[in-house]
């Protein structure tokens, strides 16, 4: 076999003693060769495999976001070094080996798509893929999740039992770069801009009008000047509206 980068030979050397090779001596031959041939075959496959491995491995360490590679049962397969970073110090926690969320109704969410993905991957796409969730007060985090079909399994070199990828990664206090696309997406100005910016970091129309030194009511009128550009309904919808607008899985 020759390739561009690695080539299989299989040599016989045979005594002067023993002759010249005959025809005997090739038909022999020719009953071992596809024995050796499939040998070198099993034994580049593995090779291969043990490489993308390490490839998908390395890539994943060097991620800032937590990454956690899930079974069709939420049992974890791999982690990289973020997300391990985050277990019990962050918005995740191992129960049973299960990956689950310290805030109870984004892990209920979480729950339904391990259970969508083990499933039809293609029922989570009517599932909330963007979760945002919390350590604490201060910590605020968005959650990404893509269930694995075959194909992408096989894009990402991932384990033949993965069923659901989730990224986890902390949000920024501004969210300048988001917020901004958001607004230019939407034609938002920039008090509205800056209105939704603090109703991110608040969760509450009164401490985004505190926060921004203005009336609450104005606040509202704000906000509710952005469910008409937006077409968002409530506050999760709207919060929901610009987390996904950072999707990481849109083209995959």
């Amino acid at each position: 076999e020759r390739l561009p980068t690695t080539a299989v030979a299989f040599s016989i050397l045979r005594g002067e003693q023993h002759g010249l090779i005959d025809d005997e001596a090739r038909r022999r031959m020719n009953l071992i060769v596809p024995h050796v041939r499939r040998a070198a075959l099993i034994s580049k496959t593995i090779d291969q495999t043990k490489v993308q491995a390490a490839t998908f491995a390395t890539a994943m360490d060097a991620l800032a976001a937590g990454m956690f590679l899930l079974d069709i049962v939420g049992r974890i397969i791999h982690v990289n070094a973020a997300g391990a970073a985050m277990v019990d110090a962050g918005p995740v926690k191992l129960v049973n080996g299960r990956l689950r969320l310290v805030e109870r109704e984004p892990d209920r969410l979480l729950q339904e798509a391990v259970a969508a993905a083990a499933g039809d991957p293609v029922e989570l796409r009517s599932r909330a893929a963007a979760l945002p969730i919390a350590a604490s007060e201060k910590q605020k985090f968005i959650l990404h999740m893509l269930p694995l079909d075959r194909n992408r399994r096989d894009k990402l070199g991932a384990d033949r039992e993965a069923a659901l990828l989730v990224f986890v990664r902390p949000l920024d206090s501004t969210g300048a770069a988001a917020l901004a696309d958001f607004a230019k997406r939407f034609g938002l100005t920039k008090q509205e801009a800056r209105v939704l910016g603090a109703l991110v970091d608040t969760a509450s129309v009164p401490m985004a009008a505190d926060l921004l030194g203005i009336s609450t009511t104005t606040a509202r009128t704000h906000v509710n000047k952005i469910f008409n550009k937006t077409g968002a309904h409530s506050q999760a919808a709207l919060v929901r509206l610009l987390i996904e607008g950072e999707y990481p899985f849109k083209n995959f």
